[in-house]
């Protein structure tokens, strides 16, 4: 049984949220839904329409849970609430030997080619390990494109909010010196899963960032991060959610100088 909490994601457009006691009230038209503080991991504000209260923001700080804003129009991830915790990771960082930097970067991109490997030749893709977007747009059409955009978005906005709790700043980055640097790096080794192969192997589309869209996408991707896997370290099931926890929790320990160093989960 999973002890890893799911994030609560809002779609909605002209949405409302605000608390009621130890609860998040998330008022749409008519309607109203609760959803108690300590049930969830974070919030993903995945609209660009509605409004947040202070009495929501004050609540979401109390419990430590990030809020995180998805502009999916820019493909952005803005954190508008951060967790209280803090790590010393900066200071790490800067006496972090460039051998390590490079032995976990490689460790990451050798994940990622091994999947997107996979998937090449499970759907009879040539070249998508090296230019995935190019080899989608040409055999699949746009409107696969614009689903895996959005789908790594949502990935990029869970793994910001987990790393935000668990005190990692996502904006550092090991080789990616831009925003959201880590985020970006630690998503590959779950984007052939997550983002790829529903839109490859189950054909997802989105052919319009609509609601309607966002809703569809949403509801796939936490169905996604939902499915359990076998993992061979753990010697059983996990859900795919677990182990993206997991792959934060043991980046945190390798850059704090874990013997055992960082060697990602293989699909």
């Amino acid at each position: 049984m999973s002890i890893v909490k799911d994030p609560l994601i809002i779609v909605s457009d002209d949405f409302k949220l605000g608390s009621r006691s130890e609860r998040f009230l998330i008022k749409v038209s008519e309607t109203s839904n609760e959803v108690a503080a300590v049930s969830v991991s974070a919030i993903l504000i995945y609209s660009l329409r509605g409004s947040v209260t202070l009495s929501a923001l004050r609540l979401a700080e109390r419990h430590s849970l990030p809020i995180v804003l998805l502009e999916y129009s820019s493909e952005r991830v803005i954190p508008l609430v951060r967790s209280r915790k803090k790590g010393p990771i900066e200071e790490l960082m800067g006496r972090f030997e460039s051998w390590k930097r490079e032995k976990i970067k490689r460790a990451i991109l050798n994940s990622y080619k091994e999947g997107m490997q996979s998937l090449s030749r499970l759907y009879d893709l040539n070249g998508l390990k090296e230019d995935p977007e190019r080899v989608v747009m040409t055999n699949l059409g746009e409107g696969a494109v614009k689903a895996i955009r959005q789908l790594r978005l949502l990935l990029w906005g869970e793994l910001c909010a987990r790393m935000l709790a668990l005190g990692l700043d996502p904006h550092i980055g090991l080789w990616m010196i831009e925003e959201l640097g880590f985020v970006k790096e630690l998503s590959l080794v779950f984007q052939p899963l997550v983002v790829y192969a529903p839109v490859i192997g189950k054909g997802f589309r989105c052919e319009e960032v609509s609601s309607e869209e966002r809703r569809k996408l949403a509801l796939e991707y936490d169905k996604i991060m939902r499915e359990e896997y076998y993992n061979p370290k753990l010697s059983r099931k996990v859900r795919i959610r677990d182990q993206l926890v997991h792959e934060c929790i043991s980046l945190i320990q390798a850059l704090r100088g874990s013997p055992l160093g960082y060697s990602p989960f293989r699909w």
